[in-house]
């Protein structure tokens, strides 16, 4: 096993949210954890009051969040998260920064990463697209739309220094709006102890039937 290290995952969403952000963060947070590293995730509260406590061997930071349900019934944010992002920064002192969004507390997450020249990954799992149907007035002007929402990410994902993304399209997207920084294709994978070929399954029957 590698050096152990204190890694800070910032999120606007984390388990038990169903949602692939969701998913994708709570599965690294509590697999970093059990290979003994030490990892505290921030995440906007769901139930909109501030809480602390471990999970799975994750110390789990909700940060007091105000609901728009006028959008989606499952949304949350902490709209000034700075102060306390700044307050963890300095009891968790964490040497790695890991955001999965460009919403407040993955900014001030930076923001503090950059003071402390604590290194900065970023995993995306935002397209405009995945907006669109909760303003669909806005989203008909697509062309400003989209524009608008990627410079909103980019503002925040130009200042890490590596970028993964879940396919090779994925990271192509980020590619195509400009960015000059290294994004690696990286695959959420699966638990081969939970999900194994069946033998009993004629493979090159479904390879041909679905055009894999």
């Amino acid at each position: 096993m590698g050096e152990l290290m204190r890694i800070m995952i910032a999120s606007s969403t984390y388990a038990p949210a169903k949602n692939g952000q969701a998913v994708f963060t709570t599965n690294l947070a509590e697999a970093l954890a059990r290979r003994g590293h030490k990892v505290m995730v921030v995440v906007d509260s769901d139930h909109k009051q501030e809480s602390h406590g471990l999970r799975n061997g994750v110390e789990v930071v909700e940060l007091r969040s105000i609901s728009l349900n006028i959008f989606h019934s499952a949304v949350h944010f902490s709209p000034f998260p700075g102060s306390e992002v700044r307050r963890l920064f300095k009891t968790f002192q964490p040497e790695i920064v890991h955001i999965q969004d460009h919403f407040p507390i993955c900014r001030a997450a930076v923001h503090e990463a950059h003071k402390h020249g604590v290194k900065i990954v970023g995993s995306n799992h935002f397209i405009p697209e995945n907006v669109a149907p909760y303003v669909p007035v806005l989203s008909r002007i697509e062309p400003l739309f989209n524009w608008v929402l990627w410079k909103w990410m980019l503002d925040v994902y130009k200042h890490v220094d590596v970028i993964s993304a879940q396919s090779k399209a994925a990271a192509s997207l980020i590619q195509q709006q400009g960015l000059k920084k290294t994004i690696l294709p990286i695959s959420c994978g699966l638990d081969l102890k939970l999900y194994r070929p069946d033998p009993s399954i004629d493979r090159q029957t479904y390879r041909q039937r679905y055009g894999i």
